[in-house]
């Protein structure tokens, strides 16, 4: 707590109480970025190529997200695994304000409740102004439903990866489950 608090002490304590870490992680990404900008990168992304031009977004863009269509729809959500920001960018802090009013509405939250969900709805209330949306193929070319692919013997990575593709999402669950089957580890 103490290191995230250095940064973010305005972070509410509530957030220390919900019982899903990804829920906080959402919470602590969202003031982060509204405080300093810069990228949030979930921890099971894996480049592939670099990612400067990401950055160069945020000269026309105030926030770079990543969907499956690159115009907004109430059939999706915005991702919040690779987000790229300025500081006080409005759907951000839109965001970061619909977080703090659901941790004061306590309730059973979804999994997706102070992530994807809460920044979708900031972004459709802001008219998602000033956000690129990036095609969701060029950091999650196998889709998290498929993500068994990325353990097939048969697999050819060179069809998979295309030429715009910079990270890979390795997918949380498939992971996991890849690690901790090693005996050895």
């Amino acid at each position: 707590n103490y290191s995230v608090l250095k940064y973010v002490p305005e972070l509410p304590s509530k957030v220390w109480g919900l019982n899903e870490i990804a829920q906080r992680a959402d919470v602590i990404r969202s003031f982060l970025l509204k405080k300093y900008g810069g990228a949030w990168i979930d921890s099971d992304i894996m480049f592939v190529k670099k990612i400067d031009f990401f950055f160069d977004y945020l000269e026309k863009y105030s926030l770079v997200s990543f969907n499956e269509d690159a115009a907004p729809s109430d059939e999706w959500r915005l991702r919040v695994g690779v987000l790229f920001s300025r500081p006080n960018d409005p759907i951000i802090t839109r965001w970061n304000e619909k977080q703090i009013k659901l941790l004061n509405k306590p309730q059973i939250y979804k999994w997706t409740s102070f992530g994807s969900d809460s920044l979708h709805e900031a972004a459709k209330e802001l008219n998602f102004q000033d956000l690129k949306i990036g095609q969701i193929k060029d950091i999650e070319p196998i889709h998290w439903k498929q993500s068994k692919l990325f353990h097939s013997e048969t697999l050819n990575i060179d069809a998979v990866i295309g030429e715009n593709t910079s990270m890979l999402s390795l997918h949380n669950s498939q992971l996991y489950k890849k690690v901790f089957s090693n005996k050895s580890f």
